[in-house]
């Protein structure tokens, strides 16, 4: 491995944290836009299932960068031969769909949970992204591995505290945000297999980043646009903004502040880039890499956070400091050493690495394969 794939792997890397900070930040601050819709009512623009739609429409556009659009014909697909083509596109509606089911949970159980406990319960799609692993990709995980991974868990529930007990106030019920924590674990579920099949398609099967990227977006956009939206659309309107949602007011209200049309045009870009750096991750090394880097991403979405409060105090997307920063700070030190645990970056004296091949400093991202 050279020089100049170590670099590309570094800039990979951050760019994921880069645009994965960005986006999430820019996903608050268009929660707390406003704007006037239908019947000239000033409301904000909570509108999480257009946001997921529009994430599938800027993921969609790679498909101009495929063998699809370059070659203007399908690759051939032969059965018992590589999968390409149809028969690849048919296969990445499999982590289109559960992309999709993913997100609406979350964005559900976000209605009823303080953003900490949420963040702190996706954390369980590392051990679920282990263990998909182990009993589909039959692969070992070594004592080294499952002490990385749970020291990164104990990080971002660490992390994920701190905010707790930080917060005075409650989304909902008790009960309600029970329910709420399960669906967050049910939808890391599905985005740890997600993840899983990601790798399959793109180390087994040699599809291209930009192919599994864009047809999740045609599949995603397909599911959205005739099966989510629709279902927002029809339920009751007392279910709550964030739950019920009126498309046709979505687009009056994007009209009626520009500062929205911004907004969410650096959204889908910020998206769009946060997607295909994390199948490039996915690539060069595996997909409990890929969920790591993801946990350690919060690192980057809190000091994104701090610096827009700074800047716009107003904006509603910004954290303050407090003595409760400390103990973040201490939770993602903890996922920081949990992850070069698991890179073999630090090498714990209790075990024996004498089985493992020691690897140059660039080659540590693919350490564990």
């Amino acid at each position: 491995m050279g020089q100049a794939s170590f670099q590309k792997k570094a800039i990979t890397l951050v760019l994921f944290f880069t645009c994965g900070a960005f986006s999430a930040v820019l996903g608050n601050v268009l929660y707390n836009q406003k704007s006037v819709g239908l019947h000239n009512v000033v409301k904000e623009f909570r509108k999480p299932w257009f946001q997921g739609w529009s994430m599938f429409v800027a993921m969609s556009l790679l498909v101009f960068d495929t063998p699809w659009s370059e070659k203007c014909s399908c690759p051939k697909y032969t059965i018992g031969g590589t999968v390409r083509g149809w028969g690849l596109f048919r296969l990445v509606s499999i982590p289109a769909l559960c992309d999709l089911l993913a997100t609406l949970l979350q964005n559900i159980a976000l209605l009823y949970l303080p953003p900490s406990v949420w963040q702190m319960t996706r954390g369980s799609i590392l051990l679920f992204t282990a263990l998909f692993a182990i009993f589909y990709r039959k692969k070992k995980l070594r004592a080294a591995d499952w002490i990385g991974v749970c020291t990164t868990i104990l990080g971002i529930c660490i992390v994920g505290l701190s905010a707790v007990f930080n917060s005075s106030s409650k989304k909902g019920s008790t009960s309600s945000m029970l329910v709420a924590m399960i669906l967050v674990i049910i939808a890391q579920g599905l985005q740890a297999f997600q993840t899983i099949i990601e790798e399959e398609l793109l180390h087994d099967v040699d599809a291209t980043e930009n192919e599994i990227v864009s047809f999740e977006g045609i599949w995603g956009l397909f599911f959205s646009s005739f099966i989510t939206l629709p279902i927002a659309n029809i339920l009751p309107e007392d279910a709550g903004e964030g739950i019920f949602e009126h498309s046709l007011e979505t687009f009056v209200m994007i009209k009626n502040n520009s500062t929205i049309l911004i907004l969410l045009t650096v959204y889908m870009v910020a998206i769009l880039g946060y997607n295909l750096t994390g199948m490039m991750v996915t690539s060069f090394s595996t997909a409990i890499h890929r969920n790591i880097y993801e946990a350690l991403r919060s690192a980057a979405v809190w000091l994104l956070s701090v610096v827009v409060y700074q800047l716009a105090p107003k904006s509603g997307a910004g954290e303050t400091l407090s003595w409760m920063s400390l103990l973040q700070l201490v939770g993602f030190s903890v996922s920081i050493f949990g992850s070069f645990i698991y890179n073999r970056v630090v090498y714990l004296p209790c075990l024996d690495y004498t089985e493992e091949k020691r690897v140059a400093p660039e080659d540590l991202i693919k350490a564990s394969e």
